[in-house]
Formats: C-alpha cells, structure tokens, sequence
C-alpha cells in the first residue's frame, strides 16, 4: 500500500484536466483589435488565436501598486473581456503561447484602457516565453474585466499568439490508498 502525500501532483493532474478544450470547440484566426470592441470569453475552458500586427495601443502604462514595476507598454495589443461570475469567472486562468519571436505580456484591468486599475501583470521578458496569470479571489463578483496581450516596442513586439482561459481549482487531498 502506498499513500499519496504530494497534494501538487493532484493539483497539477486536475489542472491539466480542466485545461483540456471542449469537443468540438473552433479556434478563430482574430485580428489585433482596438479597446472598442474586446473579444467576449464566454466559456471557461475556452481557446482563442490571434494577432497584435495592425492593432492599436490603449494602455502605455501600468500604474497601479498591484503591476508596480511593470515595463511600459506602448505596443498594439488584443483585447478580451468577461464579467467575473461564480464559479468560473472568479477563478480563471490566461496562458498565452506567443509565435516564436514574438514577446508577450499580460496583464488584467477593471476599467477598459486604463492602466491605473492594473489588477495582475505577467510578463517574463523574452520572446516566445509563455505567460500566466492565475486569479483566484481577485475579482468582485458582477464586475467586467479585461485581459490584454500586449508587449513593449520593437520589431519582437508584435506577433501572433495563442490563448487559452480555462480554470484551475485547488483541492488540497487528505489521504490516497493504492491497493
């Protein structure tokens, strides 16, 4: 008999799990969009692709203590918007896989184009690196948010990229027999 007692390999497994796409669910080719029209998340898990070439820029900086510290972010970016919700919308996770070559950060705001209301930054500073953001109890209930991918400028600073939303739920496991 052997006891389980790494709770973050059960955490881990059920993470992968609820990241998994619905059967059947399509991915758009969407292009960069401007801060007038966000793309709607309306599922949890669900996967977009897109592209910053040929957007516009709404957010050059992130000034709130939350993102204290983040590089300024004067490059086009894509938008996308969801109204924070029990059970998914309160807990929701945002990888994004950017091309090869393209240097990603991301970020959540309260208040559509404005920096001030920065709620989480991710940004790992290199091109091609995959960027999370987990939140969890961040949000109040009933209150729309938004989720840029962005980056700083230069010619690795527009590109193509992958999102996945999806929901990640801790469980913390007392005990596990094997027989």
């Amino acid at each position: 008999m052997q006891r389980l007692k790494n709770h973050q390999s059960l955490a881990i497994l059920l993470g992968s799990i609820l990241s998994i796409p619905a059967m059947g669910s399509a991915l758009a080719r969407l292009p960069g969009v401007s801060g007038t029209s966000p793309i709607q998340i309306t599922t949890v898990p669900e996967e977009f692709t897109g592209s910053t070439l040929d957007g516009t820029s709404g957010v050059s900086a992130l000034t709130s203590p939350a993102c204290a510290g983040a590089a300024a972010m004067p490059a086009a970016e894509v938008i996308y918007t969801w109204v924070a919700q029990p059970p998914t919308g309160l807990h929701i996770d945002f990888t994004v896989t950017p091309a090869n070559g393209f240097d990603t950060a991301i970020y959540v705001l309260a208040e559509l184009d404005d920096g001030a209301s920065c709620v989480i930054v991710a940004d790992n500073f290199g091109p091609g690196i995959q960027e999370d953001i987990h939140l969890e109890e961040l949000l109040v209930p009933g209150n729309r948010y938004y989720l840029y991918v962005d980056s700083a400028v230069g010619a690795q600073h527009a590109g193509d990229f992958h999102l996945l939303v999806w929901m990640f739920i801790s469980v913390e496991l007392q005990s596990f027999d094997i027989d």
